[in-house]
């Protein structure tokens, strides 16, 4: 009989802790990502339910959630169309667009082009940092993952004057900003990695350690 101060098996509730571990941390990114934006705008930021908690975090807690599971399957073996879970991040493009006119006013202003291009960062970003597939198709996405990076951190000291940073505009603050935008998309980078990265088979022979194929 099982007593009742028997500590629970976690491995029994499948990939819901990886799931709900995901979520958790895809809600603080992009609240992280929501500070950052205020810093970018200045006082012309407004907080709102829909563009702040529909458009943003909730994008973030479904794409950290996917991520999540892709984790858990992937160190458990993986399963058929798995990988598939690497386009997750394309929510966070597709949830600014539901609003009327944002499309419209995409094309025409560019604004909400910064939800594009942080998509972008996590979707070419992820597979140049997974350690799959030819080195030379890395490294090109690699590049241009870091070229959008580099961009966010110019807009950060300057948005005016894109490129042209001034003496002045570099302050505690500013920097402050900068570095918050970087980590997190370095973080951002390698948790796309992981519906590219290698399936880990754990071995009935070994009590601790992977073996990876």
């Amino acid at each position: 009989m099982r007593s009742t101060n028997e500590t629970p098996d976690w491995r029994t509730l499948g990939g819901f802790p990886s799931a709900l571990l995901g979520a958790i941390a895809g809600i603080a990114w992009a609240a992280s990502l929501r500070g950052w934006m205020v810093e970018l705008v200045g006082t012309g930021s407004s907080f709102a339910w829909i563009p702040t908690f529909a458009q943003i975090l909730l994008p973030g807690a479904v794409i950290g959630l996917l991520l999540g599971v892709a984790d858990y399957f992937r160190r458990t073996g993986g399963r058929r169309g798995w990988r598939w879970l690497a386009i997750a991040p394309i929510a966070f493009s597709i949830a600014p667009l539901l609003s009327p006119g944002a499309l419209e006013t995409l094309v025409t202003t560019g604004l909400g082009g910064g939800a594009v291009a942080v998509t972008l960062i996590g979707l070419l970003g992820g597979v140049a940092v997974s350690g799959r597939g030819p080195l030379w198709l890395r490294l090109v996405l690699g590049l241009l993952a870091t070229a959008l990076i580099a961009g966010g951190i110019v807009a950060t000291f300057d948005l005016e004057a894109f490129g042209a940073i001034d003496a002045s505009d570099v302050t505690p603050r500013s920097v402050w900003a900068a570095t918050l935008f970087a980590s997190l998309m370095v973080v951002w980078v390698f948790a796309c990695a992981l519906p590219h990265r290698r399936v880990v088979v754990r071995s009935p022979y070994r009590r601790s350690g992977d073996l990876e194929h």
